[in-house]
């Protein structure tokens, strides 16, 4: 009988330092004392994370584990990179926090810069910093009420949205439900999964056979115009799945018949994750109308943000023209985020006479001090 071992870690330049805090079991017991046992751990004897460098984590006894996990999908730098520390250590002792009822030219740098990786002649170029994925998909779907008058959303089920009262009416996963109050005016179609679903990775017709359950939902559940349509293009919490090539190329074109706006949820997708293209849209060869991101725009200090496309020419409620919010130091060089309220921009094109709008949940950061999801819509 063989015995078999783990392979070990290669060699990394990287000695943590000694632990002095609390106790893993002292950590433990304050936990459940002062924090909501609605905070989940996994494993029944918790791993205790104290240190962080690059692709590794550190336990309070030094042991070191490879992260596979980054934060979910949060961290996509590493720990602690030397150049996103620096840029922390630069801003917080320059400057802490203004409003952006003041200029600073971080912001408008920071928004300049994202701009530019979205597909040229997109016309994603208008950005709105929030506080996290959640709070994005939440002013999605009310800018995209606001701007079309309607009022029904489609989603899809097996999606995972956020856990908001508004974003987890989109979230059509029981794990992430609530028994309360929520989902007014969604409609969630049939989830478009090769793997477990009716239409496989052998048909070539996979895409246009799901996309006709949306056609269905419109037709049978909703007064036949609509708000918006919201997907990930890779369900993220889901299980990793996968649309079918032309799925969303044919949905976006019967949102848009019925008078909607297309959104892409680019908190999980993007940001290069899906390996060939940026954003995860770009693999199925479309063009939302509005994006919302977080998570890896912050690579663990809060950001999101949202950006709306060219739009019909359908004048902006009032109350919706501009709010400020406040803005934090960002840990990215020449990058100051906003962290807390929504506040909305609109831009006037006097030659194409569109609309076009975009927002931001918390700006590339990513916890309780700095903004944690954005969204992008055409310009």
């Amino acid at each position: 009988m063989t015995t078999k071992t783990a392979p070990a870690l290669p060699v990394f330049n990287h000695k943590p330092s000694p632990y002095c805090g609390p106790s893993k079991a002292e950590t433990l017991a304050m936990r459940q004392e002062f924090l909501s046992p609605a905070i989940l751990m996994y494993y029944k004897d918790p791993v205790m994370i104290v240190e962080g460098s690059m692709q590794y984590l550190f336990d309070e006894t030094g042991k070191r584990y490879l992260d596979g996990f980054a934060g979910i999908v949060t961290v996509s730098v590493g720990h602690c990179h030397p150049k996103v520390i620096e840029a922390i250590r630069e801003q917080n002792e320059r400057f802490q926090h203004t409003t952006t009822i003041y200029l600073h030219p971080n912001i408008a740098q920071y928004a300049k810069k994202l701009a530019s990786t979205f597909p040229k002649d997109s016309g994603l170029s208008v950005c709105y910093f929030t506080n996290s994925g959640s709070e994005s998909n939440d002013l999605a779907l009310l800018m995209a009420r606001a701007f079309t008058g309607n009022y029904d959303i489609l989603a899809l089920r097996n999606a995972y949205h956020g856990m908001s009262p508004t974003s987890m009416g989109l979230t059509a996963l029981n794990t992430w439900k609530s028994p309360v109050p929520q989902g007014f005016g969604v409609h969630h179609a049939k989830c478009p999964d090769m793997y477990r679903g009716p239409f496989g990775y052998d048909d070539p017709d996979a895409g246009a056979k799901y996309a006709a359950d949306v056609d269905e939902v419109i037709r049978f559940s909703t007064s036949g115009q609509v708000a918006a349509f919201i997907a990930e293009p890779i369900q993220g919490v889901g299980g990793t799945v996968e649309l079918p090539d032309g799925y969303l190329k044919h949905v976006y074109k019967s949102v848009r018949a019925a008078g909607g706006l297309c959104i892409s949820d680019e908190v999980q997708a993007g940001f290069g994750r899906t390996g060939t293209k940026f954003w995860g849209f770009e693999n199925q060869g479309v063009t939302p109308d509005i994006i919302t991101m977080a998570k890896g725009m912050a690579t663990a200090h809060r950001a999101a943000r949202s950006s709306p496309a060219p739009i019909s020419p359908r004048p902006w409620p009032k109350d919706y023209i501009s709010t400020p919010s406040a803005a934090t130091p960002s840990p990215w060089p020449n990058a100051t985020q906003p962290s807390t309220s929504f506040s909305t921009r609109t831009s006037r094109n006097e030659h194409s006479k569109s609309v076009r709008t975009s927002w931001t949940g918390s700006a590339i950061c990513n916890r309780a001090t700095t903004p944690s999801a954005m969204s992008v819509a055409k310009d």
